[in-house]
């Protein structure tokens, strides 16, 4: 085990990856990782793209999806962005990512987050960036728009609309929104 430990520079994220993809593929222990080559001594990062590949189709279309926010998102926000899926079963895998190490829940606040390399990875592992980013950005714009801006929080759901207008190309250069806009 510490053997283990040492190859990820005992970084809990690289741990909970390795725990949950021996889980996965049905290896017996830490040694039997090792001789399956499980862990790569090598390239100990390759953790964070074998984990990942042992996701099920839908475990992967919802942490990439929700990869493109930028900082904590309530459920409702993930629900928005993945419309196209049943409520029940958008909890039910976001609750096996986060079993998994893949998200954060904070349970006070009722909101979701990322490790920042894993939502980096998860971004960068997001094929279809263009269309998430314009389903982000029209969820956004049908949010109620707040009256009075009293708390930096008034501002985040106008912040996370303009960086998906940015990340999809709507925003013209003097920062006005274009005919798709």
């Amino acid at each position: 085990m510490e053997r283990a430990g040492e190859v990820y520079a005992f970084h809990p994220l690289m741990l909970k990856q390795l725990t949950s993809a021996i889980k996965r593929t049905r290896k017996k222990d830490i040694k039997d990782a090792f001789k399956s080559k499980l862990i790569d001594e090598e390239e100990p990062q390759k953790i964070l793209h074998t984990s990942f590949s042992l996701l099920n189709k839908d475990e992967k279309h919802v942490a990439t999806t929700v990869s493109v926010l930028r900082s904590a998102f309530s459920f409702e926000t993930a629900k928005g962005l993945l419309g196209d899926m049943d409520e029940d079963h958008i909890w039910q895998v976001l609750c096996g990512l986060r079993q998994l190490g893949f998200v954060f829940y904070d349970e006070k606040s009722k909101q979701f987050d990322f490790h920042p390399i894993m939502r980096s990875f998860l971004y960068d592992s997001l094929t279809t960036r263009d269309q998430v980013h314009e389903q982000a950005a029209q969820y956004f714009r049908a949010l109620p728009k707040v009256e009075k801006v009293i708390r930096l929080e008034d501002l985040a759901p106008v912040i996370e609309l303009y960086y998906h207008l940015i990340a999809q190309g709507s925003l013209t250069k003097r920062g006005i929104y274009s005919a798709t806009g």
